[in-house]
């Protein structure tokens, strides 16, 4: 099915529909493309936080994905 076919054909449905959930569930689906389009602009204090953590890569201060969990579990029970 081509793409306006599937317009018209959603459009027809939405038309006919009284199913409030339906309606409000196609808005939220339309609505996060939407956001998906939108361009994040970082502030400065975020693109300095991103710097900060690339420099600690190269510098080689990580951890393992099993150790950042062992971390994150131990602050979580604080």
């Amino acid at each position: 099915m081509s793409a306006p076919e599937l317009k018209s054909k959603i459009i027809s449905h939405v038309q006919q529909s009284q199913d409030e959930n339906l309606l409000t569930e196609i808005y939220n689906l339309i609505q996060a493309e939407v956001d998906l389009n939108k361009v994040y602009v970082l502030t400065e204090y975020e693109k300095s936080m991103v710097e900060e953590g690339l420099n600690d890569v190269r510098e080689g201060k990580t951890y393992s994905s099993e150790k950042a969990n062992e971390i994150l579990r131990e602050w979580l029970k604080k």
